[in-house]
């Protein structure tokens, strides 16, 4: 009986062996899964929103990057932009290579080289009322405004210049420098003539009246009324000025020969005054009389044009 039980358990043996094996391996199984973590963990979820860089950040990587890949040019980035304009204007492009603004007339780009191929363009007209038509034709300056300031002219006195057979009268004007003027001659537009000597009777307290020799300079400017002045004593008078507009041309003043002001656009003139163009034609133009109304100027023919206030 008991060789019996022998055999029947060395014939089911390995089937006895396998299904051990596999209740263990399912019992393994159960409990790993059992285990495992749920999907209802609180694991924090991953932000929605991005994180970006600071702008202050980003413009110096910009710039270290330009540094370091100069060609590598961005037109649409201010970097890389003409530095005196935004955008373009009436006949002018924006290079699409590099932001540079030029001519719309030009074939390439004077900064990095493009080229606009096939491109032909005509630069638009001005509109008729932009154009400016000249107050006189040949005349390069406009009146910006003609005005008049009180100014103090004293008589110094004078000498007598024994070579040229001459006075010379000591003026100061405006309480600038002493000028030498011949007896005569124009000092901002005014004339110096005639010197009289005369007898004044002066009167002094406490003292008895007397006369003495006094000179006399007569000041005058065309057109207007004289003005008398005594020897070391001041008179004032409204000057009239005007300042002149005179364009994109350079300019230079002499008064009397002396240098006044040079290369500005806008000219503070008297009469007597000379413009002196620097360059170009060389034209010269003198400043006849300043008005109340208009400035006469006299060309190097001496023809004489008034120009007023437009």
């Amino acid at each position: 009986m008991s060789v019996e039980y022998r055999k029947l358990v060395f014939k089911y043996v390995d089937k006895v062996v396998f299904l051990g094996f596999l209740v263990f391996f399912l019992v393994t199984a159960f409990q790993f899964v059992m285990k495992a973590p749920s999907s209802t963990t609180s694991v924090p979820p991953m932000p929605s929103k991005t994180f970006r860089v600071p702008e202050e950040l980003y413009e110096e990587r910009f710039v270290l990057n330009t540094l370091k890949n100069p060609g590598a040019l961005d037109a649409t980035h201010d970097f890389t932009s003409d530095p005196e304009k935004i955008e373009p204007g009436p006949g002018e492009k924006q290079c699409p290579s590099c932001g540079w603004i030029v001519q719309r007339n030009l074939a390439s780009c004077p900064h990095c080289g493009y080229r606009w191929h096939g491109e032909v363009v005509q630069l638009p007209e001005p509109p008729e009322d932009d154009i400016e038509e000249p107050q006189h034709q040949g005349i390069p300056f406009k009146i910006v405004e003609i005005n008049r300031r009180p100014v103090d002219i004293l008589f110094m006195g004078f000498s007598e210049n024994p070579f040229k057979l001459r006075y010379d009268l000591q003026i100061n004007w405006g309480g600038g420098h002493t000028t030498f003027v011949p007896l005569g001659e124009s000092f901002h537009g005014y004339r110096l003539y005639p010197l009289d000597k005369r007898l004044v009777e002066i009167n002094e307290p406490g003292l008895p009246a007397r006369k003495e020799e006094r000179y006399f300079l007569t000041i005058k400017k065309p057109g207007e009324d004289p003005l008398i002045v005594e020897r070391g004593k001041t008179v004032r008078e409204n000057e009239a000025y005007a300042i002149l507009d005179v364009g994109s041309a350079r300019w230079r003043i002499r008064h009397r020969g002396k240098l006044i002001d040079s290369g500005d656009s806008y000219f503070e003139v008297y009469g007597g005054y000379v413009l002196e163009e620097i360059g170009g034609k060389g034209r010269k133009y003198e400043i006849a009389i300043v008005r109340d109304t208009e400035v006469v100027l006299k060309n190097g023919q001496g023809e004489e044009t008034a120009l007023t206030i437009s």
